[in-house]
């Protein structure tokens, strides 16, 4: 290092300048994700919020989206089906007890018909929420529940766990 050092002062040429810029161009490069960088990242997942109460809709929205989700968010049944008739995302969480001439169950029902996405279930309405449960003969895989009131990160370790272990995901 003392040699290189005695030339760069003889040439007048100072390396750790040059060096530094090509560290800089490097940088720069690496910086700017390839085509190849931008393909192996794992793709975000999209959530539908199907939620009738808008404080807690946009809690759960801001809360998984803090946590690297896409997220949609309707108040009734009716915007639920209109969506998932032109869109299917990759999880839905669905108020059962929602207000409007559409519920939870009827929102499933349609979204069965079309897809086996995972779907968890939140209400506070537990009585007989477990036999419908059972009646639908879906794994807690594609079906699961959460009552109510629960707290955000117990949200988001139940999406996490199931699409973790839902088919196709």
């Amino acid at each position: 290092m003392h040699n290189k050092q005695a030339a760069s002062d003889q040439t007048g040429r100072d390396d750790h300048v040059s060096l530094s810029k090509g560290a800089q161009a490097l940088q720069q490069v690496l910086a700017q994700p390839t085509k190849e960088v931008l393909a192996m990242q794992k793709p975000l997942k999209h959530l539908l919020v199907v939620e009738d109460d808008l404080d807690l809709a946009s809690l759960e929205a801001n809360f998984l989206a803090t946590h690297g989700f896409t997220v949609i968010t309707v108040h009734n049944g009716e915007d639920a089906i209109a969506f998932l008739q032109s869109s299917l995302p990759d999880m839905v969480v669905l108020d059962i007890e929602l207000a409007g001439s559409l519920d939870g169950w009827q929102v499933l029902h349609f979204l069965r018909h079309r897809a086996n996405i995972p779907v968890l279930l939140t209400t506070s309405a537990i009585v007989g929420v477990r036999k419908q449960l059972r009646d639908h003969a879906e794994s807690r895989a594609t079906l699961d529940h959460l009552a109510k009131p629960y707290t955000m990160p117990s949200l988001l370790k139940q999406v996490q766990r199931m699409l973790m272990v839902a088919p196709n995901s």
